[in-house]
């Protein structure tokens, strides 16, 4: 028996369907393939399901999900049949009129918006305003902001590369993009995916556009693994080759790289013991900041600071949690730290209310300043 998607959009779900790339950018399409997949997939009771057989065509799939795609009499306009037009307002009923915001907020499988917004801000922090205008109509003020000003829009022609995102939404409305869009973007997607797999004619050649269910879904477990060495590996020149090489190569490991460590044994117990208590920290929403007891080689002395942990990251043979709040040399001072991990002798979480926490860490908190000081 078929599995059935009844998965809702959180955060995590929408960074695979984006294929790992920056939400931030790709929100609209994620949301988009996540809609698609519950038409096809979606529980008996889950509206935006649709009856299609297991084989269908793009044609099948559009007839079935948007309104006013058939015409009843001669005078009838047709909807969604344009290659390269998005479609007008037509119908408030049809998916194409439902905006981004709708579909992640207000229809069925979806999640309490402050619970969202709180998880998408932990991962991509940016002013809860330009959030809102993002959700509102699909254009995220960040990056409309620092576009060029003389760019142009993009124009198809035969030479020209396949976009492969649509520009934003008139009026934030997620489906109103054009026919090719969907055809060659989202559903090519979905196939790179797994969740679709192209249908064949009887010599096996691909007909273009014509689909058949799976009858399992892709593993999203083994897909939360599959994250690029570039996500976190900052020099370029080396990231070109970690990115070529981080799978296997028809099941052999082709890439290793060795790491120098200079962090004694009952360091490395250390590190370990911290690094474990860290992500149970960034895994809670909010992050809480927290109390290390410092052993300082500056200071020849044992010193206690309360900071926001940021990451943990390893530089010149040793790792270091980098950090916001209590400078080593005057913990009256609120700035940047970068505290090597096998030095730190305790590490105790705070609660924001805690009154030991610096008014001005605690104000940039409060004002959800903090994460975007910390992830410009």
């Amino acid at each position: 028996m078929r599995p059935q998607f009844d998965y809702p959009p959180t955060v995590e779900l929408l960074q695979i369907l984006a294929q790992g790339n920056n939400l931030k950018q790709h929100l609209p399409k994620a949301v988009r393939l996540w809609v698609i997949l519950r038409s096809l997939y979606g529980q008996d009771n889950d509206v935006v399901r649709k009856s299609l057989s297991d084989s269908f065509s793009y044609e099948d799939w559009y007839k079935e999900f948007f309104t006013e795609t058939k015409k009843l009499s001669f005078d009838d306009k047709v909807y969604h049949n344009g290659r390269d037009q998005k479609p007008p307002f037509h119908d408030p009923d049809c998916p194409c009129a439902k905006s981004l915001a709708y579909w992640l907020f207000d229809s069925e499988l979806t999640l309490p918006k402050p619970e969202w917004v709180q998880s998408f801000l932990q991962v991509y922090p940016m002013k809860p305003e330009d959030l809102e205008t993002f959700l509102a109509t699909g254009k995220n003020p960040e990056i409309e902001n620092n576009k060029p000003k003389n760019q142009l829009p993009n124009v198809s022609s035969k030479n020209s590369k396949r976009k492969k995102y649509a520009e934003p939404f008139p009026n934030g409305r997620l489906f109103a993009i054009t026919r090719r869009n969907l055809q060659e973007n989202d559903f090519a997607t979905l196939i790179e995916l797994g969740w679709l797999e192209p249908q064949k004619n009887q010599a096996g050649e691909i007909l273009t556009h014509h689909y058949r269910k799976v009858e399992v879904f892709p593993s999203i477990s083994g897909w939360k693994n599959s994250v690029l060495p570039s996500h976190f590996i900052p020099q370029v020149d080396f990231t070109e080759i970690s990115d070529t090489y981080f799978q296997p190569i028809n099941g052999t490991q082709r890439f290793f790289m060795h790491v120098e460590y200079v962090v004694s044994k009952d360091g490395i117990d250390r590190v370990g013991k911290w690094k474990d208590e860290l992500k149970i920290i960034w895994e809670k929403m909010p992050v809480n900041p927290i109390e290390i007891l410092y052993d300082s080689a500056s200071l020849s002395r044992e010193a206690s600071r309360i900071v926001y942990p940021v990451c943990i990251y390893y530089f010149q043979r040793a790792t270091y949690l980098c950090a916001f709040g209590q400078t080593l040399k005057n913990k009256r001072t609120i700035n940047w730290h970068n505290y090597r991990l096998d030095r730190v002798q305790e590490l105790r979480e705070l609660d924001w209310l805690n009154p030991s926490i610096p008014a001005e860490l605690r104000q940039l908190h409060d004002t959800n300043q903090l994460n975007v000081l910390c992830f410009p």
